[in-house]
């Protein structure tokens, strides 16, 4: 025969195992404790993970890069950092919005975590909606999973092929949105200089007035590259591709300059990176 003591004892330890609550046998503890527990345990509840049907889809497209793994937290913060820093020239706080274009999100991971990054920064009041694209839609089932196990698949828009080569992609683009921000990272160094080229210009295209384009990687400066294993870095690059390499920050800011844009900042970054900002000039 169970004791009432041992039956309250029996339930309150299965309550912190399951969504059971005890309230619905207590009634019962008094009059018969045995069949309290019994009823108790016929329908259990138990609290074990599961996973709907998408988000095993999800599992299977997610693809990871490493180094956009270890340097995804970083980069939301500075982006965190610039939005609030420039928050009077994009103008975010009017509008309540935050349009994001990435140029080569590859797998996803910086438009889940950046995305999710700005969005608890800006509060629910302002949405964020982030843009992705790459050259091919090769991982766009990748980028669509990373967005949707981070919880933020209403931030992160269908992914779309843009070839940032290309001179006309920013002005065709401009006739849907305006972006406040263009956000590419690791790309410059590992393309042709057509693409960077094409990258400022079709920034100077999508972008409002006051909008950044957010460049991340390894930069030179005037003509010094530093430190050592970045050397080292570019020496790889241009052995592996002629038209690969590092690019100059000077280089970068005579075609900022011919296309109405201004390098206004170069962020420090971890592992010899800069976040360089690049700013259209309103009225251009």
């Amino acid at each position: 025969r169970m004791s009432v003591g041992r039956a309250r004892s029996t339930l309150l330890l299965y309550s912190y195992a399951s969504t059971f609550t005890p309230m619905r046998v207590a009634p019962l503890i008094e009059k018969s404790p045995k069949m309290a527990v019994a009823m108790a345990l016929r329908r259990p509840k138990i609290r074990r993970p599961w996973l709907s049907r998408a988000e095993k889809q999800w599992l299977g497209d997610q693809e990871v890069s490493p180094s956009a793994e270890r340097n995804k937290v970083d980069i939301g913060k500075v982006l965190v950092e610039v939005a609030a820093k420039y928050k009077s020239d994009i103008g975010y706080e009017t509008s309540r919005k935050l349009d994001v274009l990435e140029i080569a999100s590859g797998t996803g991971q910086h438009a889940a975590s950046a995305s999710a990054a700005l969005s608890n920064f800006l509060g629910r009041g302002i949405t964020v909606r982030w843009q992705p694209s790459d050259v091919t839609d090769d991982k766009f089932s990748s980028i669509a999973a990373w967005a949707g196990l981070g919880g933020v698949a209403e931030n992160v828009r269908r992914a779309r092929v843009i070839d940032a080569s290309s001179a006309e992609w920013g002005p065709a683009l401009r006739q849907e949105r305006e972006y406040d921000f263009l956000f590419c990272a690791n790309c410059v160094h590992i393309t042709p200089w057509d693409v960077a080229k094409g990258l400022v210009q079709g920034a100077a295209g999508v972008l409002s007035d006051g909008g950044l384009l957010c460049l991340y990687g390894p930069f030179a400066f005037d003509g010094v590259l530093s430190p050592e294993s970045n050397v080292e870095f570019d020496r790889w690059l241009r052995e592996k591709d002629p038209s690969f390499g590092i690019r100059d920050v000077a280089d970068l800011r005579t075609e900022a300059e011919k296309h109405g844009l201004e390098i206004v900042e170069a962020i420090p970054m971890p592992a010899n990176n800069h976040m360089l900002l690049i700013q259209k000039t309103p009225g251009r």
